[in-house]
């Protein structure tokens, strides 16, 4: 996708800064700017090194901090950063699941971040869904009238925090993911998919992400999407492993068209991506596929 834009965005440093700077500063207006100056970016750091994406982030610190003072928005400077960070750890581990538990840590710092540093912004969104939600509940409140005490329950710094929190994981593998498939188009054709594909959590990372999913389950509703946040890997660990099967199978187009509107449509389908991506660190559904695969053609 847009495989012609990078290969023109790495003919020169000052485009790549003038691409960077211009989708960061629009970002406000069309939020999709954000993922492309961080795909942008996490392409740069992919494939000249960490030294030159973090140049990169320099230079394009003046217009990330314009919009946090001016504009009021954090997102587009920590989605820079998430996501040139997360480059970086994949450029030297060359292993996704260490990449993503990197990326899911660095999304819950920036979450505790925001509620210590930006608590008058956040205050300002819990305004605006204790309005929405009181909106909500005078529609229903004869239908289910107890969603009254319910839902503002949810509203809460935190909340809104581990809601930045959930939309910067998403964004930031979002836009590492069109990097590397960028990389790979121009250098190493086919050569994400493969990795992709091969993504797998072990056990003791799983083991770890279940103990702290439940920990901020426990917390209450407050700490949902922070909750969400840490099973991020394990969703797209489970994305991971229908596409492998997919292709093993032979799926055409259509079905993995069908999974993604689901994904996004249908919230059981990631808690059952996030069960399979458990099962498969125990048991390698890969792995057995192939075998069972060979022993057919045999």
């Amino acid at each position: 996708m847009f495989l012609p834009f990078a290969q023109w965005l790495m003919q020169g440093r000052s485009r790549a800064i003038t691409v960077v700077a211009i989708a960061l500063l629009t970002s406000p207006v069309i939020w999709p700017n954000g993922l492309l100056a961080a795909a942008a970016a996490s392409l740069i750091t992919l494939r000249s090194g960490a030294r030159n994406g973090l140049m990169l982030w320099l230079t394009c610190l003046a217009p990330a901090i314009l919009l946090a003072v001016y504009v009021d928005s954090q997102m587009p400077f920590l989605l820079l950063t998430v996501s040139l960070a997360s480059a970086g750890v994949l450029r030297w581990s060359r292993r996704w699941d260490a990449t993503l538990l990197a990326m899911m840590l660095a999304s819950l710092l920036a979450s505790v971040a925001l509620v210590q540093l930006a608590e008058p912004s956040l205050q300002l969104y819990v305004q605006a869904m204790e309005e929405f939600l009181a909106r909500l509940q005078q529609q229903l409140a004869e239908q289910q009238p107890a969603m009254q005490d319910a839902l503002p329950a949810m509203v809460s710094s935190e909340f809104i925090a581990g809601m930045f929190g959930l939309m910067l994981v998403t964004g930031s593998s979002l836009s590492l993911v069109l990097a590397r498939s960028w990389q790979a188009g121009l250098y190493n054709p086919g050569g994400f998919r493969a990795e992709f594909h091969r993504l797998r959590l072990g056990p003791a990372s799983v083991l770890l992400m279940l103990l702290l999913a439940g920990l901020l389950f426990m917390g209450g509703v407050q700490y949902l999407p922070w909750a969400w946040i840490v099973l991020f890997p394990l969703l797209i660990a489970g994305v991971a492993l229908f596409h492998a099967i997919g292709w093993q199978r032979k799926w055409r187009t259509h079905w993995y068209v069908i999974f993604y509107i689901m994904l996004v449509m249908w919230d059981p389908l990631k808690m059952i991506m996030v069960g399979m991506a458990m099962a498969d660190s125990l048991v390698d559904f890969r792995r057995r596929l192939s075998e069972r695969n060979t022993d057919q053609d045999t």
